[in-house]
């Protein structure tokens, strides 16, 4: 079992380290900050005094603020968001964690970037009734997540009104370019990352035209010199 660690009372900071790796969550009144200190193995954050069985397969419950920071991503869970993951799940969630899951089948034109992090639950999807928003630093082109249980990118094609506003955004999620960073605004965690425009190139030799069959017709094929 991890060593466990809580938020401070009045600071409602907590901070994760390699000593610490997990933090513990039981108040509901409490608007946490979670520091994950660079160099961390598989930080988590227990919400489970939170989660209980819904009635319907799953596990669900009303969480505070949580804001993480750390060198990998930025995010952050509104106060009174609802969770909901699958019947398995213990009510841990896996803090953002780098360069995992590797590889992946990138969209068509694209592919997997540089960065690339991994957020919630080995135990299937977790969900959210509000946004919830989490950055990429360095990511100023185009974005993607790839869904638990699936070796397929999916591209982020719709753009939030800013790094703030996402009204516009009425299901799945949203992006917004904020400086060098990049903004996603989801209802779900899973692997997130920025995606490489792929570039064919041309190999500058002449391609010749194809001329249907259409008998008597003077047909004229001008060749660039």
């Amino acid at each position: 079992k991890k060593t466990q660690t809580a938020p401070d009372s009045e600071t409602d900071i907590a901070t994760i380290n390699s000593t610490t790796p997990e933090v513990v969550l039981t108040d509901p009144n409490q608007n946490v900050t979670v520091d994950i200190t660079s160099g961390t193995d598989n930080p988590t954050i227990d919400v489970s005094v939170f989660v209980s069985d819904n009635g319907e397969g799953g596990k669900e419950g009303i969480l505070p603020e949580i804001t993480i920071n750390s060198d990998v991503t930025d995010v952050v869970i509104p106060e009174g968001t609802t969770v909901t993951g699958p019947a398995g799940w213990d009510g841990i969630i896996d803090a953002p964690t780098e360069g995992t899951p590797e590889g992946g089948n990138a969209p068509a034109g694209f592919s997997v970037g540089d960065t690339v992090i991994s957020i919630g639950s080995d135990a299937g999807t977790l969900f959210f009734d509000t946004p919830v928003s989490i950055t990429l630093p360095g990511v100023t082109g185009t974005v993607g997540y790839r869904p638990a249980g699936s070796n397929t990118w999916q591209t982020i094609n719709t753009q939030c009104n800013s790094a703030t506003d996402h009204s516009n955004i009425s299901s799945g999620e949203c992006y917004s370019h904020d400086g060098g960073n990049t903004i996603i605004w989801t209802y779900h965690f899973t692997s997130f990352g920025g995606l490489n425009t792929v570039v064919s190139h041309n190999s500058g030799g002449y391609i010749r035209p194809i001329i249907p069959n259409i008998p008597n017709i003077a047909k004229t094929i001008i060749i660039p010199t």
